[in-house]
């Protein structure tokens, strides 16, 4: 399940470094996937855990089943928090649902401006949608030779 869930994941950041769009329910996909990976290995580790416990048979020592145990809910916990962040569901779970107009306020997630004074600014809207905008900017520069 690890090598599957991971080999998504990887082509998905390969595609993301690319700058190639990738659709928004293709990322909750991967999110998903993570979050079911941490809910299996949390059940084999509990499993473990209560095997050992209760004096049973289990090839897992109790060090890597406690540490397993820990390791699935924690990563379960970030997983399950950056769905709800990424994906807008922290506004419909606190209250306020999102905007019926389909707009709403937009923020910057990204800005850089290079050498060039070329600024690049990457904007999220109130439904997790990307846009991205270039703008070209000209400085001048004033010398005592100008005063």
């Amino acid at each position: 399940m690890n090598y599957c869930v991971h080999s998504i994941m990887y082509g998905y950041y390969a595609f993301r470094a690319l700058q190639v769009s990738v659709p928004r329910p293709i990322a909750m996909v991967v999110t998903s996937l993570q979050i079911v990976q941490m809910v299996f290995g949390f059940y084999v580790s509990s499993y473990a855990f209560a095997v050992k416990l209760t004096g049973g048979y289990c090839d897992i020592p109790m060090k890597t089943a406690t540490f397993g145990f820990l390791v699935y809910v924690t990563f379960f916990c970030l997983f399950a928090n950056l769905f709800i962040d990424n994906y807008g569901l922290r506004k419909l779970l606190v209250g306020g649902g999102r905007n019926k107009g389909g707009g709403g306020k937009e923020e910057v997630v990204g800005k850089c401006v290079n050498g060039n004074g070329v600024e690049k600014t990457t904007m999220r809207n109130a439904d997790g949608e990307e846009s991205k905008s270039t703008t070209t900017t000209t400085t001048s520069t004033t010398t005592k030779k100008d005063l």
